[in-house]
Protein backbone atom coordinates (compact mmCIF):
# COMPACT_ATOMS: atom_id res chain seq x y z
CA UNK A 1 0.00 0.00 0.00
CA UNK A 2 2.80 2.42 0.87
CA UNK A 3 4.45 1.57 -2.45
CA UNK A 4 1.32 2.68 -4.30
CA UNK A 5 1.32 6.07 -2.56
CA UNK A 6 5.01 6.60 -3.34
CA UNK A 7 4.48 5.65 -6.99
CA UNK A 8 1.59 8.12 -7.27
CA UNK A 9 3.76 10.86 -5.75
CA UNK A 10 6.45 10.07 -8.35
CA UNK A 11 4.05 9.93 -11.31
CA UNK A 12 5.93 12.55 -13.35
CA UNK A 13 9.22 10.68 -13.02
CA UNK A 14 7.56 7.33 -13.81
CA UNK A 15 5.90 8.81 -16.90
CA UNK A 16 9.18 10.22 -18.23
CA UNK A 17 10.99 6.94 -17.55
CA UNK A 18 8.73 5.09 -20.01
CA UNK A 19 7.72 7.94 -22.32
CA UNK A 20 8.95 7.91 -25.91
CA UNK A 21 8.88 10.56 -28.63
CA UNK A 22 5.18 9.81 -29.29
CA UNK A 23 4.22 9.82 -25.62
CA UNK A 24 3.50 6.81 -23.48
CA UNK A 25 2.59 3.68 -25.45
CA UNK A 26 0.12 1.64 -23.42
CA UNK A 27 -1.82 -1.58 -23.59
CA UNK A 28 -5.07 -1.63 -21.64
CA UNK A 29 -7.43 -4.29 -20.35
CA UNK A 30 -11.05 -4.39 -21.47
CA UNK A 31 -13.50 -3.75 -18.61
CA UNK A 32 -14.55 -7.40 -18.86
CA UNK A 33 -10.93 -8.53 -18.52
CA UNK A 34 -10.45 -6.34 -15.46
CA UNK A 35 -13.55 -7.97 -13.99
CA UNK A 36 -12.20 -11.46 -14.68
CA UNK A 37 -8.90 -10.58 -13.01
CA UNK A 38 -10.65 -9.02 -10.00
CA UNK A 39 -12.80 -12.13 -9.63
CA UNK A 40 -9.58 -14.15 -9.54
CA UNK A 41 -7.93 -12.06 -6.81
CA UNK A 42 -7.30 -13.84 -3.52
CA UNK A 43 -5.92 -12.23 -0.39
CA UNK A 44 -4.08 -13.66 2.59
CA UNK A 45 -2.61 -11.81 5.55
CA UNK A 46 0.65 -11.31 3.70
CA UNK A 47 -0.16 -11.09 0.00
CA UNK A 48 -2.69 -10.64 -2.77
CA UNK A 49 -2.47 -13.02 -5.72
CA UNK A 50 -4.46 -14.36 -8.66
CA UNK A 51 -6.23 -17.72 -8.76
CA UNK A 52 -7.10 -17.79 -12.47
CA UNK A 53 -8.58 -20.56 -14.57
CA UNK A 54 -6.26 -22.28 -17.06
CA UNK A 55 -8.16 -20.70 -19.98
CA UNK A 56 -7.75 -17.17 -18.65
CA UNK A 57 -4.08 -17.77 -17.76
CA UNK A 58 -3.32 -19.14 -21.23
CA UNK A 59 -5.12 -16.24 -22.93
CA UNK A 60 -3.19 -13.72 -20.82
CA UNK A 61 0.18 -15.34 -21.57
CA UNK A 62 -0.61 -15.58 -25.29
CA UNK A 63 -1.62 -11.92 -25.50
CA UNK A 64 1.38 -10.78 -23.46
CA UNK A 65 3.74 -12.59 -25.86
CA UNK A 66 2.13 -10.77 -28.80
CA UNK A 67 1.99 -7.31 -27.22
CA UNK A 68 5.36 -7.37 -25.44
CA UNK A 69 8.01 -9.17 -27.50
CA UNK A 70 11.41 -9.31 -25.81
CA UNK A 71 13.17 -7.22 -28.44
CA UNK A 72 10.51 -4.63 -29.21
CA UNK A 73 11.86 -1.47 -30.90
CA UNK A 74 9.87 0.75 -28.52
CA UNK A 75 8.84 0.04 -24.97
CA UNK A 76 5.15 -0.08 -24.17
CA UNK A 77 3.58 -0.47 -20.73
CA UNK A 78 0.57 -2.30 -19.40
CA UNK A 79 -1.74 0.33 -17.88
CA UNK A 80 -4.23 -1.06 -15.36
CA UNK A 81 -6.43 -0.05 -12.46
CA UNK A 82 -4.56 0.65 -9.24
CA UNK A 83 -5.93 -2.43 -7.43
CA UNK A 84 -4.60 -4.74 -10.17
CA UNK A 85 -1.10 -3.26 -10.59
CA UNK A 86 0.72 -4.93 -7.72
CA UNK A 87 -0.77 -8.43 -8.17
CA UNK A 88 -0.11 -8.25 -11.93
CA UNK A 89 3.51 -7.22 -11.32
CA UNK A 90 3.93 -10.23 -9.06
CA UNK A 91 2.25 -12.55 -11.57
CA UNK A 92 4.41 -11.33 -14.47
CA UNK A 93 7.69 -11.10 -12.56
CA UNK A 94 9.32 -14.29 -13.86
CA UNK A 95 8.29 -14.77 -17.48
CA UNK A 96 7.41 -11.17 -18.36
CA UNK A 97 9.98 -9.29 -16.25
CA UNK A 98 10.42 -6.83 -19.13
CA UNK A 99 6.78 -5.65 -19.02
CA UNK A 100 6.28 -2.46 -17.00
CA UNK A 101 2.90 -2.43 -15.24
CA UNK A 102 1.62 1.02 -14.31
CA UNK A 103 -1.63 2.09 -12.72
CA UNK A 104 -3.86 4.80 -14.12
CA UNK A 105 -3.27 6.75 -10.88
CA UNK A 106 0.45 6.98 -11.77
CA UNK A 107 -0.24 8.88 -15.00
CA UNK A 108 -1.02 12.59 -15.07
CA UNK A 109 -4.25 13.75 -16.70
CA UNK A 110 -2.16 15.85 -19.10
CA UNK A 111 0.07 12.94 -20.16
CA UNK A 112 0.25 12.08 -23.84
CA UNK A 113 -0.83 8.45 -24.17
CA UNK A 114 -0.99 6.28 -27.27
CA UNK A 115 -3.21 3.24 -26.82
CA UNK A 116 -1.68 0.28 -28.65
CA UNK A 117 -4.61 -2.04 -27.99
CA UNK A 118 -6.61 -3.85 -25.37
CA UNK A 119 -6.21 -7.22 -23.74
CA UNK A 120 -9.46 -9.14 -23.99
CA UNK A 121 -9.24 -12.28 -21.89
CA UNK A 122 -12.53 -13.49 -23.33
CA UNK A 123 -11.39 -13.07 -26.95
CA UNK A 124 -8.39 -12.14 -29.09
CA UNK A 125 -6.14 -9.13 -28.64
CA UNK A 126 -7.67 -5.89 -29.93
CA UNK A 127 -4.97 -3.75 -31.61
CA UNK A 128 -5.62 -0.03 -32.05
CA UNK A 129 -3.88 2.76 -33.88
CA UNK A 130 -5.06 6.03 -32.39
CA UNK A 131 -3.87 8.45 -29.73
CA UNK A 132 -5.74 9.41 -26.60
CA UNK A 133 -4.97 11.78 -23.76
CA UNK A 134 -5.13 9.98 -20.46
Amino acid sequence: MLTDYVRIALKSQIYHQYCGADGLQVWLLTPESEGLLRDGLRQTQTETFFALSNDISQMLVQQLHIAFPLRAPEQAVLLVAQDLRSPLCTLLREEFYHVPVLSVAEISNAAKVRVMGRFDLEDDLEPMDNEHAA
